[in-house]
């Protein structure tokens, strides 16, 4: 009798990692899903945020107010020189954007921002994709927070 060397694995045992190795993988697929919707979600955060300061910003550089409004219907903020209405920036986070956020709202309709760095009201924004959400506050006297 001569005894062979076993060398690689039959196809049974190859089935049988790549089953075990397909299960694992259903098991992880929800939540790196989940992981890429709240890192779209932290994104457009920092996003708001950075508009909001923004418009305080452009109100003391241009000397003239300027109004942050949401197109909520295509989930967009925008800065505009409240006298002549020139668009200085437009913001869009909506579903054809990277961000694809399913919703974006304003506590106010608008806000004026002062060359003297003080808006007429407090603002929170909050924007969702699915589970996750973030509010951004502003206060009246311009300090942005992003909330979890």
């Amino acid at each position: 009798m001569t005894v062979r060397n076993a060398r690689g694995m039959t196809m049974i045992e190859v089935f049988i990692v790549l089953v075990i190795m397909g299960i694992v993988m259903l098991g992880t697929v929800p939540r790196i899903g989940q992981a890429f919707r709240s890192s779209r979600v932290d994104r457009a955060a920092g996003l708001v945020a950075l508009t909001l300061e923004r418009s305080f910003t452009l109100a003391s550089r241009q000397r003239r107010p300027v109004t942050v409004t949401c197109d909520c219907a295509n989930q967009a903020l925008e800065i505009r020189d409240e006298a002549t209405g020139t668009l200085y920036q437009r913001r869009a986070f909506g579903p054809d954007t990277e961000f694809q956020l399913d919703s974006l709202l304003m506590s106010e309709a608008s806000v004026t921002v002062s060359p003297s760095g003080v808006a007429t009201l407090p603002l929170t924004v909050t924007i969702a994709a699915g589970p996750s959400n973030r509010q951004i506050t502003m206060s009246s006297a311009g300090l942005v927070r992003v909330v979890h």
